[in-house]
């Protein structure tokens, strides 16, 4: 998918959509929630930190009651993608900070 500013924001607002129900309603063998978290984290879009950061604190079932493990896809999906936006981010500030 190309990277544009329409695309981002689309992707932001399937993110914000996110639940515990949501996450398996698209079984697609990745969860559709999941789709979109890598997407945004390939584009290195810092502005979804909030949201993967309330993904992951999500009520998630303990026993994973979605087919294939939807809920530790989606969580682990976010927690990467954190981290990694948040690794970039703080690169990004760290460089600012020299010049």
């Amino acid at each position: 998918m190309p990277d544009t500013s329409e695309n981002r924001k689309n992707h932001l607002e399937l993110l914000s959509r996110v639940d515990v129900r949501a996450a398996g309603e698209y079984p697609l063998g990745l969860p559709l929630c999941a789709v979109v978290i890598d997407q945004l984290a390939e584009w290195g879009e810092v502005r979804a930190i909030p949201e993967l950061e309330r993904i992951r604190g999500l009520p998630w079932p303990r026993h994973d009651d979605f087919v294939d493990g939807v809920s530790s896809k989606v969580v682990e999906a976010a927690a990467a993608a954190c981290y990694g936006l948040c690794s970039q981010r703080e690169n990004s500030t760290s460089q600012k900070r020299l010049f």
